[in-house]
């Protein structure tokens, strides 16, 4: 009994003794040992233009959404709304926004009004073919009348009226030929004009091709386009990976990949990159890594 007792004991103190060992060790690797990754990076919607018509729960849902796209690879925490947080995400519409808009408009436009003139033009040639064999079976009335040597004063006014009532669907037709030229026309004034804001719109993003841009000096998040939901999500999430220290990516399914998709889940390297940037490193690496980047600069400017 007294055997068992002191097993029981020492079983005890050498549990007590594990924990208590471990736990220091923990201590220390915690102090000298840390992710910079270990706090959260806070951020808040900033200002939002008006013409983007995004109501601010959406742009909040939209950004939490981007956020949750990284939190979810390493299992916690790398971004979190907070209204005091000093980084914002801004909806800033510029004039690549606006030409945008505007080529969405008038595609809009075209294809509408290419399906009604098709239905025009498909009624006009309709009502031309019952024309033309309306006035085909008149004219065999009239030749088959004159070969009689005439006829009844009773069927040649019918005849008469019948002249007439072509005449009028005649002259109803081509008002509707002109009509449709003109309907034409208009339709091809819209496409050259399309055409000319596409070519603009291409010129601006030579210039400006960012459709979102992270700026650390000013801490904001500037996003310029809003086409749709995913998009959106995607270039928010594109931002906060800079805001992690991911880079670009030549990878056309990235999220970092430079120019704006709607992919949402992150590639295999982008995952990988990021858990090199998360992993705990001794505490004087940063400070190294700082010093050497402060000295390449000074030598450079000797």
């Amino acid at each position: 009994m007294k055997h068992t007792k002191f097993f029981v004991f020492a079983l005890f103190v050498g549990i007590i003794s594990f924990l208590i060992i471990n736990s220091r060790f923990l201590v220390i690797e915690n102090v000298f040992y840390q992710s910079t990754c270990d706090t959260p990076i806070t951020y808040k919607i900033g200002s939002i233009d008006e013409r983007f018509r995004l109501p601010r729960t959406e742009a909040i849902s939209a950004t939490r959404q981007a956020s949750d796209i990284w939190n979810n690879v390493l299992g916690k925490q790398l971004f979190i709304y907070d209204s005091r947080a000093t980084l914002t995400v801004n909806m800033v519409y510029d004039r690549r926004q606006l030409l945008n808009t505007q080529i969405n408009l008038l595609e809009k436009d075209i294809k509408s009004g290419k399906t009604t003139l098709k239905d025009e033009i498909a009624n006009f040639e309709r009502r031309s073919v019952e024309f033309n064999n309306k006035l085909t079976a008149f004219k065999q009335k009239v030749i088959s009348w004159n070969a009689k040597g005439g006829g009844l004063q009773e069927e040649y006014d019918k005849l008469i009226q019948e002249q007439q009532s072509l005449n009028e669907e005649e002259t109803l037709l081509r008002g509707i030929a002109q009509q449709l030229n003109l309907s034409t026309s208009q339709y091809n004034t819209q496409v050259d004009e399309l055409n000319r804001t596409i070519r603009s719109f291409r010129n601006a993003l030579q210039v400006s091709p960012e459709e979102g841009v992270y700026n650390p000096q000013e801490e904001r998040i500037d996003i310029f386009f809003n086409n749709n939901r995913n998009e959106l999500v995607r270039t928010i999430a594109h931002e906060f990976g800079h805001a992690r220290g991911l880079s670009h990516s030549t990878n056309q399914q990235a999220i970092m990949y430079p120019s704006t998709t709607q992919f949402l889940t992150p590639t295999t390297d982008e995952i990988t990159a990021l858990w090199q940037i998360c992993r705990k490193r001794p505490f004087y690496e940063p400070l190294f890594e700082t010093l050497s980047l402060y000295l390449y600069r000074f030598s450079k400017q000797l």
